[in-house]
């Protein structure tokens, strides 16, 4: 912002008098008030800045009101170059000019004044007043740039010491005022950055680069010194910068390979690679990095480090990083390093090598393709010829097996290529020859010279033998056995014949199933050959086979001489499942007095895998003892019994008899049957009236207590007294007299016994039958009908010494009397 034109009295009373000594005023006209004009500034540059690009001409009137005409001029050596002119209508207090002509052109680069004019009405005298003079500033500074030392020397640290630049500069028109210094590289970044106020003119500059780092070895950088006048033109001086070349190693520097090549799959030669890498310059070594080359496919490997961690040797296993196989081909080992400032970078190459990845290929032929006899036991002589080939690397050598067909080593052979020709006799490895029907394989291996191995098979045709010409059978000699340790049919016996037992080698025979599942096999030689075996239904593994049909499959080996022959038997059975089954009675209630004098016991029974072949029956009475045996052969299968025991005695009245039946199949297995045979109330005819058989309530010992008694005996009574009660309904017209009955202790001592009988024997007894009676009553039979009697041990039906029977003495006894 320009400022005011203030001038001091004295200076107005100075232009007052400059005028007066250069205008001759006309007598009659007075001096007016002070006019001026005036400049800010020394100078200024049209083709500066904004803020020099014109300048400022401020005036100062006097007597404005009265001028007529008014004049500013730009003077050059007393010529006005540009002029305004005005009235007192429009008076400014200042004018900007921009270093053109009256004709809009550029005036001279040069010195200048202004001038202002006045003409005004008769009043005053004439005006002229001038401004100090100033500049037209249209050159810029010119000069150089001078570096100190002329370029930088590489060093760990950067660079050598500091450089200094120096800018020597002039200027025609105006003073120096400013200048910046930049330096860039030679892509045009920006690298570092000075700046002054004039007279200072040098910089000082480390190397360092505004991102921490320092110039780099063997490049020019441009220095641009851009210059500034006092009027805001400038100049570029410009110069390079120039930073030395490393030096280059003094040392030798090598990387070298240990083989011509490697298989990562080779099982005889190393499956690595070593690399050695030599530094020349140890002391001096920053870093390092060795990497695998593949010819066509570049980089494969690397491995990198700093002088802390130089391997001597480095071991290559044929993978990238990753772990994957690199590809196959022709590689070399590159060696790069790092000697920081000291010495230029070194990148040297080993010779190539080989990575041999893929196995050779090939093929085998065999002549003849089939095997033949060759009359003595053997095969005729088969010539294996090998074909090979193999990418990466040469042929190194061969080896052929032939196998049986097992897998195990017939015969052996090996070669260095390219011979690659064998020839089999038929003699096996294991001694003896081989066996023209028996499957042969053979499998060449082609391993290359770095230890790749490929493979190549094939197999030869069977050939034939002749047929054994005797019989070769295996016969059951039952239709089945039952293994389950009776001593009945416990093993199957099996003839076997060989047809021609002279030439046996070995022989097999093997026990399966209807599923064909083998469960026991039997093997032997010639040496070994028993005409009947006997199979005891185990398995191999010790069991018992499982119930079914089986056959038995002979096949007999005769080397080389006849082809091998089989036989299978007809199925026998195996069966240890006993029968199943169940006893039927004819009647659910047997009452042989007054019913049905007979009932008729059949047996029901089958078997899964053989037929029934007899059976054997047993009728107990409640004493656990047999009181009648049956027996019968198989289809029949009843017995009509007349309830009466070996002895003729008959079955004990309302009592439960048990039927045991054991059923036999054909092969001895036997199942044993039950089922329980009651027997009704029986009333015997008597002349007086009758007699009910039914005696057994269980009481308490030495009591006449029925009711707390185990839980199946309180059921038995109660069933028996309602029965009994039912019975006795039926004959309302007769009287009841109820005896009771027990069993003597000491049968042996009549002393004891008589004693027994008396005090013990005749009151239990009579307890025992007025029990009896009371439960009967309670059943609703009417208690005049009823005397009651105990008579002990006096009236048994077996002597008490009969351990086994005696319970039939322990009884009451009721009869039906006429009234």
């Amino acid at each position: 912002m320009k400022k005011s034109l203030v001038i001091p009295a004295v200076a107005i009373l100075a232009v007052a008098i400059g005028l007066a000594g250069c205008v001759t005023a006309k007598p009659s006209l007075i001096a007016p008030a002070e006019s001026a004009i005036r400049v800010e500034e020394s100078g200024f540059a049209p083709q500066g800045g904004a803020e020099h690009a014109s300048l400022v001409l401020e005036m100062m009137f006097g007597n404005p009101e009265t001028i007529k005409s008014w004049t500013v001029s730009i003077l050059s050596a007393g010529s006005a170059v540009r002029s305004w002119t005005g009235t007192s209508q429009y008076v400014p207090a200042s004018l900007s000019w921009n270093g053109t002509d009256d004709n809009g052109s550029d005036v001279p680069e040069g010195t200048y004044t202004a001038r202002l004019s006045i003409e005004y009405e008769k009043t005053y005298q004439p005006v002229n007043a001038e401004s100090t003079s100033f500049v037209v500033d249209r050159t810029p500074p010119t000069g150089t740039v001078a570096l100190n030392p002329t370029q930088f020397v590489p060093s760990d640290q950067g660079v050598t010491g500091p450089m200094t630049l120096t800018i020597n500069a002039d200027s025609k028109m105006a003073a120096l005022s400013s200048w910046t210094l930049d330096v860039f590289d030679i892509a045009g970044g920006l690298v570092k950055s000075f700046s002054g106020e004039w007279p200072t003119n040098t910089a000082t500059w480390d190397g360092s680069s505004l991102n921490g780092g320092f110039v780099a070895p063997a490049m020019t950088y441009k220095a641009v010194a851009t210059v500034r006048d006092e009027f805001g033109l400038s100049s570029d001086l410009k110069v390079d910068v120039p930073v030395a070349e490393i030096p280059l190693a003094t040392e030798k520097d090598l990387v070298q390979v240990r083989a011509a090549g490697f298989s990562p799959a080779s099982t005889t030669l190393p499956k690595t690679i070593d690399i050695v890498p030599t530094i020349g310059n140890v002391d001096a070594l920053k870093a390092w990095k060795v990497s695998i080359v593949h010819k066509d496919a570049g980089v494969q490997r690397t491995w990198s480090g700093d002088a802390n961690n130089m391997p001597k040797t480095l071991s290559w296993d044929g993978r990238v990083a990753s772990g994957i196989l690199a590809p196959e081909g022709s590689y070399s080992a590159t060696l790069s390093i790092d000697y920081g400032k000291s010495f230029q970078p070194v990148l040297v190459r080993s010779g190539s090598f080989i990575l041999d990845i893929t196995p050779p290929s090939g093929n085998v032929s065999a002549n003849p393709a089939k095997l033949a006899a060759d009359g003595k036991g053997g095969i005729q002589p088969v010539t294996f010829t090998l074909y090979g080939n193999a990418t990466a690397a040469p042929l190194e050598s061969w080896t052929l097996s032939v196998l049986d067909s097992s897998g195990k080593p017939a015969a052996s052979y090996r070669g260095n290529w390219p011979p690659s020709a064998a020839v089999w006799d038929g003699s096996l490895a294991s001694g003896g020859n081989a066996d023209p029907t028996k499957t042969f394989t053979y499998v060449a291996q082609l391993r290359d010279v770095f230890g790749n191995v490929g493979e190549a098979r094939g197999s030869l045709a069977t050939g034939e033998l002749p047929a054994v010409q005797g019989v070769v059978a295996v016969t059951p000699k039952a239709p089945g056995f039952s293994p389950n340790g009776d001593q009945v049919a416990d093993a199957m016996s099996l003839s076997i014949a060989y047809g021609q037992p002279s030439a046996v080698s070995a022989w097999k025979l093997a026990i399966a199933s209807d599923t064909s599942r083998i469960v026991r096999t039997y093997t032997g030689d010639g040496k070994d050959m028993p005409t009947l075996l006997n199979w005891d239904g185990k398995t191999d593994q010790g069991a018992v086979a499982a119930d079914g049909s089986y056959t038995a499959s002979l096949t007999v080996s005769y080397g080389t001489v006849f082809f091998p022959a089989s036989s299978t038997s007809s199925p026998f059975l195996l069966v240890t499942a006993a029968p199943t089954g169940a006893i039927s009675l004819s009647d659910p209630l047997f009452s042989p007095i007054e019913g049905s004098n007979t009932i008729t016991l059949m047996i029901n029974a089958s078997s899964k895998n053989a037929a029934i072949d007899s059976w054997s029956m047993d009728v107990k009475d409640p004493g656990g003892n047999i009181f009648r045996s049956f027996s019968g052969k198989w289809p029949q299968n009843s017995v009509t019994w007349d309830g009466r025991g070996v002895k003729g005695d008959l079955v004990q009245s309302a009592e439960d008899y048990q039927v045991m039946a054991r059923v036999r199949d054909q092969f001895g297995n036997t199942a044993l049957l039950k089922t329980m045979m009651p027997v009704d109330i029986l009333m015997e005819k008597l002349a007086t009236g009758y007699r009910i058989l039914a005696s057994r309530i269980f009481f308490q010992s030495f009591t006449a207590d029925y009711v707390d008694v185990a839980s199946d005996l309180a059921q038995q009574n109660a069933a028996r007294l309602d029965a009994l009660a039912q019975k006795l309904s039926k004959f309302p017209d007769y009287k009841i007299r109820i005896v009771g009955h027990a069993v003597m202790i000491y049968w042996d001592n009549p002393i004891l016994g008589k004693a027994e009988q008396k005090d013990v024997l005749i009151p239990l007894s009579k307890a025992r039958a007025d029990a009896v009676m009371k439960a009967l009553v309670e059943r609703g039979l009417d208690p005049s009908r009823f005397t009651t009697e105990g008579v002990g041990a006096s009236d048994q039906l077996v002597p008490d010494s009969d351990l086994q029977n005696r319970w039939q003495n322990r009884r009451v006894a009721l009869f039906l009397e006429k009234q």
